[in-house]
């Protein structure tokens, strides 16, 4: 009942639309179990005493009720499909806008191809689900119906048959239970099967340059057997049940055919009574198929509910106070004050760090890799939250501020540039979603881009392709940097913005960064150090401490670790 109070949020926009589904389909069952009412009329009216008026009038009334039948079954099939897609299109909404509040950590223990799956697989499960949630209520009521009417024509009878009934809903039970414990372990190894296919097309050129096509089709291979041995078990469990209650059904059925044909043969009932009377227990059929078939595959939708909130419940997101304060306008100083930061493995990157920056200040990040660079500018940004310790801007806490504003005022330029599969001028548009600050094409010449986007067979409006692929690095790297002057934000964070580029691309993105740095308070991340020659001060990073800082003048004289750094690479 967990699972279906979780969906209920979803269900309750739209509650008067499954109510009118749910109208309908009674109206269906009603049309279904009155078949067997009008076959006893007519063998009794005009197979048996010949009355030649009714038998038009019954025909027509056949004819009136699968037109009625038929009305509202075009209702219920088209409501209840459109608004299954609704909400599951509403759940996709809500994981996405979930995963992107989340912070870096929970993303570095969830993989992309395990999130997929649940946005794509499970919900299409969850869809399944609530096409059949309708049957639970629908199928058992056309039972009741003719169950009652059955009854009616001969109640002793009938009460025999019932007998039968535990013994369906116990193996109902028994599948439905294997059912679900299967489902988990199939929807695990969807996320698997996920993961392997995002794994290949991310690593393309890996894949190629290293011949590794077969030793990825093996890894797929494996996986999808494993996938193919957990559905063997599935469609068992769910095969299974049909067959062994038509058995169940053959045998009662056999039984009734036997006492209503002495029944007639002793003329203690009608041939009309006994094929009404078989004409219900077939009427039962179709619902107690369907009923027993929702029955099995809700228990894979149970699941997969399950998983999707495991997701939507998860308290992973960045925290947020109710009323945040303003981004201070006149702020004169960026404080790190007292910051440690351990991973949840017990790893700190971090150690105890106590940094003030003037605003208009150029900082420089050095040190070995793991040195906890990135993750102090990262921290900044609060993709992740530091264990101890605050950071603030102009005295305001960044624990304080609204999440969006802060992230408004910070541009990012990383090594990795990401670009959307949207033309060249709308990705220099996302830099800033709320308001245009300059226009593209004058962001674009500020990065030193505007040259070979403007060469371009469609100039801004070309397509970047799936991450920039269309592109090459210098020039997805300049798109990158007019993409934070189109977000004209005081703070600038240059994370080895240059070091995965040739030494021609990286003089055309050097000049789009020294434009880019003028009256902007700038931390920048380097291991190529003839790129910060010119910052006012080098801050040298050993194990999550500050071990040097000062200008590189002065840093070389004290021939320290960044003289070290320097000699290596002169």
């Amino acid at each position: 009942m967990d699972a279906f109070r979780k969906l209920y949020v979803y269900l309750k926009p739209h509650k008067l639309t499954f109510a009118g589904v749910i109208f309908a389909a009674l109206i269906m069952s009603a049309c279904e179990a009155s078949i067997a009412a009008v076959v006893k009329i007519l063998f009794e009216e005009v197979f048996e005493k010949k009355v030649e008026d009714k038998k038009l009038l019954i025909c027509l009334s056949i004819v009136g009720i699968y037109f009625v039948h038929g009305i509202f079954r075009f209702i219920h099939s088209f409501y209840l499909r459109y608004t299954s897609d609704i909400i599951c299109n509403q759940m996709r909404l809500d994981l996405q806008s979930k995963l992107t509040k989340f912070t870096l950590s929970f993303h570095a223990k969830n993989t992309g191809g395990a999130l997929m799956s649940k946005v794509l697989n499970d919900v299409g499960q969850v869809q399944y689900g609530v096409l059949k949630i309708t049957d639970i209520v629908k199928e058992p009521f056309t039972i009741l119906l003719s169950l009652a009417w059955l009854l009616y024509l001969d109640w002793k009878l009938t009460l025999g048959i019932m007998l039968v009934a535990p013994l369906i809903f116990t193996i109902l039970k028994q599948l439905g239970r294997s059912a679900r414990k299967y489902s988990l372990k199939q929807q695990e190894s969807l996320e698997e099967i996920t993961s392997t296919y995002k794994e290949t097309l991310d690593g393309m050129r890996i894949i190629h340059s290293y011949n590794l096509e077969n030793v990825a089709a093996s890894r797929l291979k494996r996986n999808l057997d494993k996938f193919l041995s957990l559905r063997k078990i599935i469609i068992t469990r769910e095969e299974l049940a049909g067959p062994s209650t038509e058995l169940l059904a053959s045998i009662t059925i056999s039984g009734v055919f036997f006492y209503a044909a002495t029944m007639v043969i002793k003329g203690e009932t009608t041939i009309g009574s006994f094929m009404s009377y078989l004409t219900a227990l077939a009427i039962m059929q179709a619902p107690l198929k369907k009923l027993q078939d929702a029955f099995v595959r809700l228990q894979g939708m149970i699941v997969s509910i399950h998983r999707v909130f495991d997701v939507l419940d998860a308290k992973e997101e960045v925290p947020q106070i109710a009323n945040p304060k303003p981004f201070p306008q006149n702020w004169d100083y960026i404080e790190f004050r007292n910051i440690s930061f351990k991973y949840e493995d017990g790893t700190s990157t971090i150690k105890n760090i106590n940094l003030k920056v003037k605003r208009g200040e150029m900082i420089a990040l050095v040190g070995e890799s793991g040195s906890g660079k990135s993750t102090l500018v990262n921290l900044l940004e609060r993709f992740y939250e530091p264990t101890s310790g605050d950071i603030s801007i102009g005295g305001v806490s960044i624990k304080e501020m609204s999440l969006e504003q802060l992230r408004q005022n910070i541009a990012l330029v990383t090594q990795d540039v990401f670009l959307f599969n949207d033309t060249i001028s709308q990705n220099i548009k996302y830099g800033n979603t709320l308001k245009e600050n300059i226009s593209v094409q004058a962001s674009a010449e500020l990065a030193n881009a505007s040259d070979f986007v403007e060469k371009m067979e469609s100039g801004y409006e070309t397509k970047a392709g799936d991450r920039g692929t269309r592109l090459s690095g210098g020039e997805k790297q300049r798109i990158s940097l007019a993409r934070a002057f189109y977000k004209n934000a005081p703070i600038l964070i240059l994370d080895e913005a240059t070091s995965a580029l040739d030494s021609q691309s990286e003089t055309e993105v050097q000049k789009g960064i020294e434009q880019l740095t003028k009256g902007r308070t700038v931390f920048v991340i380097a291991h190529r150090l003839s790129t910060i020659l010119n910052a006012d001060r080098i801050l040298v990073l050993k194990n999550g401490e500050i071990c040097e800082e000062g200008t590189h003048e002065t840093l070389i004289q004290k021939q320290g670790h960044y003289f070290k750094f320097y000699q290596l690479q002169t």
